[in-house]
């Protein structure tokens, strides 16, 4: 069976190529500015979908590869940026030991982490990461959660201009949730930002490092 991402992976590339999703207009560039505070020289985008992160990076001399459990996505982001290196790689190939080639600066999970149980995961990324590397985390802000309850909560994107098929599940985390996760993990949390417009804020940001 098709997971929720191959089923709607053109249909996902069309919102992005179209910028349909307002918000993404303020997290986008919030995402971007924080890759770039640490003038890395190679980024990994994790859940890189239809790879238009790294596609941007490219544009200021970053080496960026792209991973993501969607065979769809990796191919729609190979067919349009075919000089950048993107793989298909699951969440539970790097929890039971896969690994990529080279440690990144910087290792990037953008709106792409969505699961309930994430402590296994993050702490294998930590052999991703240089030295003195970086994992960015950006996600939905507790704000947006149904009465502020962490919990599973579900998105048909009826609300998109184009068709979706089927529902996705998704966990919603509290700070306190995300805060603790990072220490499960093995994770310092150095920096935490709300990127915001007219005094909304738009999404949760976390600076981590080793």
């Amino acid at each position: 069976m098709k997971s929720f991402w191959d089923l709607n992976a053109k249909t996902w590339s069309q919102v992005i190529d179209q910028k349909l999703i307002a918000s993404r207009l303020v997290t986008n560039q919030a995402i971007i500015e924080a890759i770039l505070s640490y003038q890395p020289k190679t980024v990994l985008d994790i859940g890189c979908g239809e790879g238009w992160l790294c596609a941007e990076l490219a544009k200021h001399s970053i080496e960026c590869a792209g991973i993501d459990g969607s065979e769809d996505l990796i191919q729609i982001a190979q067919n349009k940026y075919p000089e950048i290196s993107f793989q298909k790689v699951s969440y539970q190939e790097i929890e039971n030991g896969w690994k990529p080639q080279e440690q990144f600066d910087v290792v990037v999970f953008n709106f792409a982490l969505m699961d309930e149980h994430l402590e296994k995961l993050l702490a294998q990324i930590k052999n991703f990461t240089t030295e003195n590397g970086r994992l960015l985390i950006q996600t939905l802000h507790p704000s947006a959660l149904p009465e502020g309850k962490e919990g599973w909560q579900c998105e048909d994107f009826k609300s998109m201009t184009l068709p979706f098929q089927g529902t996705m599940p998704w966990y919603g985390r509290n700070l306190q949730s995300w805060k603790q996760l990072f220490i499960e993990s093995g994770w310092s949390l150095d920096r935490f930002v709300e990127p915001s417009q007219n005094e909304k804020s738009l999404s949760a940001l976390f600076h981590l490092k080793r």
